[in-house]
């Protein structure tokens, strides 16, 4: 009798990432996924309670790898970093970045990320200066700018802009932006 494969946790999600990286969320199922790993459902089952604890544990990939990807940016400028992170993100993994924006998933904020915005902005000169309300609002509108070009991004089949270009537009928009809120 062929000795049994076995599969750890870690092993299943990398793959569960994989497929909803290239394909999509919608696109995941025990089935698939068992094909993937050459194996049966059973270690998917043997794992995880179920496979909606499968998928939270790829979300949570999902959020380790966008942190990962802000903390790396090392610019010098962490909001800088996030925003960049966000645009090489929709770049590198566009599907998956897809069906966060057009809701396939939910994506909670981690504390690990709100921490990081929270101290980014405390160290950042310019906003540092600002009120929280003026903070607020500096965060809101360069998130939706940095959510549409991220979406150029993602879009590869008809992106006309160099991931350089789309980040030199971010920060030209988030020093426009503080700008006009500091000469209002």
């Amino acid at each position: 009798m062929p000795r049994k494969i076995v599969f750890i946790k870690e092993q299943i999600i990398e793959a569960a990432f994989a497929i909803v990286d290239n394909e999509g969320f919608d696109h995941l199922s025990a089935r698939k996924l068992a094909n993937a790993l050459n194996s049966s459902v059973a270690p998917i089952y043997v794992n995880f309670v179920d496979f909606e604890d499968l998928k939270k544990k790829v979300i949570e990939k999902i959020n380790r790898v966008a942190l990962e990807m802000a903390i790396q940016s090392q610019s010098g400028n962490p909001l800088k970093d996030i925003g960049v992170a966000s645009i090489r993100f929709a770049f590198q993994h566009s599907k998956l970045f897809q069906d966060y924006i057009f809701g396939k998933f939910e994506f909670d904020q981690n504390d690990e990320m709100n921490e990081y915005v929270l101290k980014s902005i405390k160290e950042d000169r310019e906003l540092s200066s600002l009120c929280e309300e003026e903070i607020s609002e500096y965060l809101e509108k360069v998130r939706i700018y940095q959510i549409g070009l991220s979406i150029v991004a993602s879009n590869k089949s008809t992106n006309m802009y160099s991931e350089s270009d789309l980040i030199r537009m971010l920060v030209d928009m988030s020093k426009d932006i503080i700008y006009s809120i500091k000469h209002r």
